[in-house]
């Protein structure tokens, strides 16, 4: 055995966040539920799709998660004029959509737009916006 290694104490490290501190603010976190009794949408023509207004606080980047285990997840943000500000289908990591976005400084009401890739699909689905994270 090494002669340097001789009386050595492992400590374990603890976890500590990536954000350095409390845990991001939710700003929203919300189930809800795509049917065919909603409006299709004007991006994803033959996809049904639901509208979400946030208020949020400038300067701040969001990130804005959409799952489901019922369809192909679609996600669309918008300013309040109905402007597209950005979208996403695939986070990368499964059908389910992420959208990380910096807030103008003035900040603003924002929309939301919960639909699916697969035209038609319909079911529940998970909307949470929340402080991004150094990490997102």
């Amino acid at each position: 055995m090494n002669k340097a290694l001789v009386g050595l104490v492992l400590v374990p490290l603890l976890a500590v966040p990536v954000h350095g501190g409390d845990p991001p603010k939710t700003v929203l976190e919300t189930k809800g539920e795509l049917t065919k009794e909603d409006k299709l949408d004007k991006v994803m023509s033959k996809s049904f799709h639901k509208v979400h207004e946030l208020k949020l606080e400038g300067g701040k980047t969001d990130r804005i998660d959409l799952a489901s285990a019922a369809f192909d997840t679609f996600l669309r943000l918008e300013d309040a004029g109905g402007n597209q500000l950005r979208s996403n289908d695939d986070n990368g990591e499964s059908l389910n959509s992420r959208i990380v976005y910096t807030v103008p400084k003035e900040g603003g009401t924002f929309r939301v737009i919960v639909t699916t890739y697969a035209p038609g699909t319909t079911g529940e689905s998970q909307l949470a916006d929340r402080e991004a994270n150094r990490s997102d």
